[in-house]
C-alpha cells in the first residue's frame, strides 16, 4: 500500500509495538518508493531502540516530501537521538520530534 500510495500524507504508528525490523522495512519503503508522507508518528513504540537509528536517519535523509517525524517515548540512546538530530542537518521546516 505504502509503494503505490498517492494520497495519505500522515502515517500513524504511534503506540503499536513497531520492531526495528519493521522500521527497516518501512524505511526502505519511505526512501525509494514513497514521495507523499508528510509525517511519520513512531511515538511510544518500546521495541524502537538504537538498532533503528541509520535506517531513520536514511528515512530523514532521503524522502523529500517528510516534514515531521515523531519517535519519543521508544528505547533510543541519548547518542541516537543526537545521530538523527544530525539527519535533519540540511534539511528546512523539518520537525524532528525525539
Amino acid at each position: 500500500m505504502l509503494k503505490t500510495n498517492e494520497h495519505l500524507i500522515v502515517l500513524g504508528l504511534q503506540d503499536n509495538k513497531i520492531t526495528d525490523k519493521a522500521i527497516q522495512y518501512l524505511s526502505q519503503i519511505i526512501q525509494f518508493k514513497n514521495q507523499v508522507i508528510e509525517e511519520i508518528s513512531l511515538y511510544s513504540n518500546k521495541s524502537i531502540t538504537d538498532g533503528s537509528v541509520d535506517d531513520i536517519f536514511n528515512m530523514i535523509r532521503h524522502n523529500q516530501s517528510l516534514k515531521t517525524f515523531w519517535i519519543r517515548d521508544c528505547q533510543l540512546s541519548e547518542q541516537g537521538k543526537d545521530k538523527l538530530q544530525q539527519s535533519i542537518q540540511d534539511k528546512n521546516n523539518f520537525d524532528l520530534l525525539v
